[in-house]
């Protein structure tokens, strides 16, 4: 069996409510892994509405951005989308918020390699990661108004400290009505963004991630003893604890960083990049990093791990940079 490598996190539009744009952004994927494939160009968004249709804006430079670049920036995410727009402002996200278009309506070329392109005004040159595992395999995982995604196999993974001094362990807060919470609130609305992990604290709050991060480690599962906001009878976390629930459903099965393994083991591992190579375009239609044709530079990085099925209590992490979501502004 392979053992899953936890990836990283990005921001999210919640069901009911926008994401606070706060989040931490780990580095591009150095490492060879399956190369995405184009899904085709995407309107940005539904009109009429602020959001953009990939919920993750990348920090990286788009005055020199390539298909390669923004592939390898959302693998290193954790995200099964890659998504660039106007000439070259790449964002990532788990599914996508914007009806399919015409190819000639993604026209605009890349910053970084004029010989590819990069969206246009309102629409998104798209890429797809094809190791995830859904139940609409060959699909884009839309994400309209009006269409519900189900509560996709999440299952209780504990009790975790929360709110270290380098941050949150789920990063991604949902807007959604405190009051009424309930783990079925709170797990909805990370699955309808693609999340595989989800965590209710303190009776009324709900984050979301692709990876428990910032130092966090398994609590003792008395810790978690609020009653949740929405039903007294069930248990939200509690001070500065995290009820934390996985859908290995919604995780990649071949993550950043991720070796076949003849292990039984369903764990996580963590994974260290050191590489200073990145990716070249293997095909029209398909892009990975595992040959180099320019150089993307990335400092060290070590990554958090959850474990989804064993015995251990202990989850590793590493100090890693914050930043915030707004991104340069295009040209």
């Amino acid at each position: 069996m392979f053992s899953l490598r936890a990836v990283v996190a990005g921001a999210t539009l919640a069901l009911a409510g926008v994401a606070q744009a706060w989040h931490t952004e780990y580095p591009p994927c150095l490492d060879p892994f399956q190369p995405y494939v184009a899904a085709g160009c995407f309107q940005d968004g539904v009109p009429g509405n602020s959001g953009s249709a990939l919920i993750y804006r990348s920090g990286q430079n788009q005055y020199n951005m390539t298909v390669e670049k923004c592939v390898a920036e959302c693998k290193g995410n954790g995200f099964r989308y890659a998504g660039l727009k106007y000439y070259g402002v790449c964002y990532c996200g788990s599914t996508v918020g914007g009806a399919q278009l015409s190819d000639d309506q993604c026209s605009y070329p890349c910053t970084g390699n004029s010989s590819q392109t990069c969206g246009s005004d309102n629409a998104l040159n798209i890429w797809q990661d094809p190791t995830f595992k859904t139940t609409n395999l060959g699909g884009v995982v839309t994400n309209l108004p009006g269409t519900v995604q189900p509560i996709a196999g999440y299952k209780p993974n504990g009790c975790y400290t929360d709110n270290s001094s380098k941050g949150r362990a789920l990063t991604w807060p949902m807007d959604i009505d405190g009051s009424k919470m309930t783990p079925t609130t709170c797990l909805t609305a990370c699955a309808d963004q693609g999340f595989p992990l989800a965590g209710l604290e303190y009776g009324g709050e709900c984050y979301c991630g692709n990876v428990l991060a910032n130092d966090t480690v398994k609590a003792d599962v008395g810790d978690c003893n609020v009653p949740c906001n929405g039903d007294s009878t069930l248990l939200c976390g509690g001070a500065s604890r995290l009820s934390v629930y996985i859908s290995m459903d919604l995780l990649s099965l071949q993550p950043c960083g991720w070796t076949p393994s003849n292990s039984a083991s369903s764990s996580v591992s963590i994974q260290s990049s050191t590489s200073t190579t990145s990716a070249s375009t293997s095909s029209v239609s398909s892009v990975s990093s595992s040959s180099s044709s320019s150089v993307v530079t990335s400092s060290t990085t070590t990554l958090s791990t959850i474990v989804s099925s064993s015995s251990s209590s202990s989850t590793k992490t590493s100090a890693v940079s914050t930043t915030n979501n707004n991104g340069p502004n295009p040209p």
